[in-house]
Order: C-alpha cells, then sequence, then structure tokens
C-alpha cells in the first residue's frame, strides 16, 4: 500500500469514519473519493489528479488504489503516524463535514455538494457566490438550495484561515448558520 493511500486511511481512523471494503460498496467508494479529494484540497499532500465527473471530484488512480486495496486487506489499518498538520485538517473536516447533522439523511449528497463547488473554485477562483450557486444548479439539478447553502457554507468554513477571523466575518458565519436551520 503506497504512503499516499496510507495517509487517507489514517484520515479516516482518525477521523471515526467507517468504511467498508471499498470494493464491494458503491457508497464506500464514493465517500472515499470524496474524502480524499477534501484532505487534499485542504494541504495534504496525496497526489492524486481529479476531474469532475456526474457525482462530483473523481480519480481513476485513486480508484485503482482502493480496489487493490480492497482485494489484498479490505481491512481499515495503516501504520502511518500523521503529522500535527495533518490532524488539524482531519479535525476541521470531523467537525465542519462529518459531525453536521444533515435533514433528510442527505449527507452523501451534502459531500457531493461541498466537493464539487471547492472543485469549481480550485478552477474558478474569481467567480461570486451567485457564479457558484448558478453553476452548480446547473450541473447537478438533483441538488435542493437547502444543501447548495449548507455545502457552500461549509466550503467558506474549510477554506478559511483563523488568522483572518474578523468582527465581520464571525457575524457572516453565524448569519449563515442560522440559515442552516
Amino acid at each position: 500500500m503506497n504512503k499516499n493511500f496510507k495517509k487517507i486511511i489514517a484520515g479516516l481512523i482518525h477521523m471515526g469514519i467507517p468504511i467498508e471494503n471499498p470494493v464491494d460498496d458503491y457508497n464506500t467508494r464514493f465517500q472515499f473519493q470524496k474524502i480524499t479529494y477534501l484532505i487534499q484540497s485542504m494541504g495534504i499532500e496525496l497526489n492524486y489528479n481529479f476531474g469532475i465527473y456526474l457525482s462530483g471530484p473523481y480519480c481513476s488512480k485513486l480508484a485503482d488504489d482502493y480496489y487493490e486495496f480492497g482485494k489484498t486487506t479490505g481491512n481499515l489499518i495503516s501504520d502511518y503516524n500523521p503529522l500535527k498538520e495533518e490532524i488539524e485538517v482531519f479535525e476541521k473536516i470531523k467537525t465542519n463535514v462529518f459531525d453536521k447533522e444533515i435533514k433528510d439523511g442527505r449527507n452523501l449528497e451534502f459531500l457531493e455538494t461541498i466537493t464539487t463547488l471547492i472543485y469549481l473554485k480550485e478552477k474558478n477562483p474569481t467567480w461570486t457566490e451567485d457564479d457558484f450557486f448558478n453553476e452548480i444548479k446547473q450541473i447537478k439539478p438533483h441538488l435542493s438550495e437547502y444543501i447548495i447553502v449548507i455545502g457552500f457554507n461549509t466550503m467558506k468554513k474549510l477554506q478559511f484561515k483563523q488568522e483572518f477571523l474578523s468582527k465581520e466575518i464571525k457575524e457572516e458565519i453565524k448569519q449563515w448558520d442560522s440559515a442552516e436551520d
């Protein structure tokens, strides 16, 4: 198992995310792709190249890795010891994505929305909020406005650096959080 894949497994273990053998289950493969993309987009070096597909960011090399992993062990074990910075990223993802309660059990849609928005932001850094909203509604018409708003707010939280937290930004975050209820 390569070092990058061991980092992903260590992250899943640290976040307490129960992942089944990816060979056997579509939802597991979906989560693997999205979680890996989140981890990498937040600065952990993994060297996977993602493109946008029907269900959001996808990497065929990652798929090769988890199919190989699933065929050989299938157990979520890793001897990789995450660095302090990596643990901080895992914690931020856990708190903002996996500890969040999404109504109607739409957690996979939520994950798809967040990762798609981050992908779009990386490719289009000058877009306005309206640009992102219009694009995601066009490419993913099955997503509700509720999920998109929560996803957009979560994307901001994931990409936000604490040193930039001003009184005005705290107030905006508070307003966005209240819009989710």
